[in-house]
């Protein structure tokens, strides 16, 4: 180094994103640990300008993973049914407590053609593309964009999201739906509960990207378990995959429904049985 020139320094290590505080995130429930991503989807604008009413939708992880004093705060939130989604083998493995006063119904929202449950894990989410449960007309040219077309299927003719529209139109509320981590099945199912009330999808999909601040603490600890692994592209996203969600697999998962149906009136009434009179009963009910 010539005596004019400027020692160099190394480039800084990029700084982690810090977890928002919690109380400022949407559908946030005092009493809960961010990672838990125990939150309602009250207060969103739907049709008519008219909003979500409070206190009847709640999501979460799995209640096998909630504290006592956790499930104490659940016990009071009155809740008329817990909608578990998991697998048998993932609700064998972490059994739900029960809830005082609430019904307990297990369907496994994610499902291949021939009715057989699928974990979530990943394994099982590439056997999904041998036989998934919605076979797309155009396929897709590599992995991620298939994983991604695999995903947006479990929105489409899925038995645990009839039976939670039965449900809520009976008026059996409030419900609590959840998967493992809540964030695939759980978040899909939120989506659709907030598209059939009437939201727009930007306000659906900041709903459904909330995952990545609630679990932000755990995502960035399994980037720090490989810090070098970690800037890897793929790798990268396959651990904020299974700790967090992808933005564009929920934005594919409205893209999917418009493709195929054309409008949601269609995908709500072809799939689910849900004619426009039923989804104004449900705004009617759902919305204030």
């Amino acid at each position: 180094m010539s005596e004019n020139q400027e020692p160099m320094t190394p480039e800084p290590e990029p700084a982690a994103t810090a977890a928002p505080a919690l109380e400022t995130l949407t559908g946030y429930i005092p009493g809960f640990r961010p990672r838990f991503n125990m939150r309602e989807l009250g207060g969103y604008v739907g049709a008519g300008g008219r909003r979500v009413k409070r206190g009847v939708f709640y999501r979460c992880s799995a209640l096998g993973e909630a504290t006592p004093e956790e499930l104490e705060l659940i016990r009071h939130l009155g809740i008329a049914e817990v909608l578990d989604l998991r697998s048998s083998t993932e609700a064998d493995a972490l059994p739900d407590p029960p809830v005082p006063g609430a019904s307990y119904v297990r369907i496994s929202g994610a499902m291949s053609a021939d009715d057989r449950e699928i974990d979530m894990s990943p394994a099982r989410i590439y056997s999904l593309l041998f036989n998934p449960r919605r076979v797309d007309d155009d396929p897709e040219p590599n992995l991620m964009s298939q994983v991604a077309e695999i995903y947006t299927s479990l929105a489409f003719h899925n038995p645990a999201y009839q039976h939670m529209f039965d449900q809520i139109e009976a008026g059996q509320v409030p419900i609590l739906f959840h998967c493992t981590v809540g964030k695939d099945r759980t978040g899909i199912a939120a989506m659709l509960i907030l598209l059939a009330l009437g939201v727009d999808d930007e306000t659906i999909l900041a709903d459904y990207n909330l995952t990545n601040d609630y679990r932000a603490d755990v995502i960035q600890e399994k980037l720090d378990a490989r810090p070098i692994l970690s800037r890897v592209g793929l790798v990268e996203t396959a651990a904020r995959f299974m700790e967090g969600v992808l933005p564009e697999f929920g934005a594919r998962v409205l893209d999917e429904i418009k493709q195929e149906h054309g409008d949601y009136a269609t995908f709500f009434l072809k799939e689910y049985g849900l004619t426009p009179e039923r989804i104004e009963r449900l705004r009617a009910i759902y919305l204030e």
